[in-house]
């Protein structure tokens, strides 16, 4: 069990934030249009899946702070994680899996009509996604913590201000 500005735990919230903004930005694009996703598609979604999947067993091992103390304990981390963010990840990497199963069967499939009840499963995992969103907000603290610890004051604040009118473009 480690601190979680541990360098492995670091490059992991980098990751985690470009996972976070294919989720934001091709997600939503191929959902809306309906498209067949390209090859190149599919190996972003299969990253970004791998991405949330690591960070989710990562987070079993990955310490937290309590009012300013480090907490490492096996049992108070587990427990810390189950009670948090463990549902809620492990309900996206789920239905991140499920679509790619889905958009494999349906690309396979000969018959239209499996196709067809494939596709309209596919459908439900838009409404997961809509829940996606609240990965921003982890995330959003993970870039906090990042910027505190590596930029000067005037450049977080520009670098928020940036953060703030590119959210305000996407809401």
């Amino acid at each position: 069990f480690q601190d979680p500005n541990w360098r492995v735990y670091v490059v992991l919230d980098y990751l985690s934030c470009l996972a976070l903004l294919h989720d934001l930005t091709l997600v939503p694009y191929a959902v809306s249009w309906d498209i067949n996703p390209p090859g190149w598609m599919l190996v972003a979604s299969m990253a970004s899946m791998c991405v949330w999947t690591l960070d989710m067993m990562a987070s079993f091992l990955k310490g937290y702070y309590l009012d300013g103390e480090l907490v490492v304990t096996s049992k108070w981390v587990v427990a810390h994680y189950l009670r948090t963010w463990f549902l809620f990840d492990f309900i996206l990497v789920s239905s991140d899996l499920l679509a790619l199963v889905l958009t494999e069967v349906a690309g396979d499939s000969n018959s239209s009509v499996r196709s067809a009840k494939a596709l309209r499963l596919l459908k439900l995992g838009k409404v997961v996604r809509l829940f996606a969103v609240l990965r921003f907000l982890r995330v959003f603290v993970l870039v906090e913590r990042l910027l505190e610890t590596t930029f000067s004051d005037l450049y977080r604040l520009v670098i928020q201000l940036i953060g703030i009118f590119f959210f305000t473009l996407w809401a």
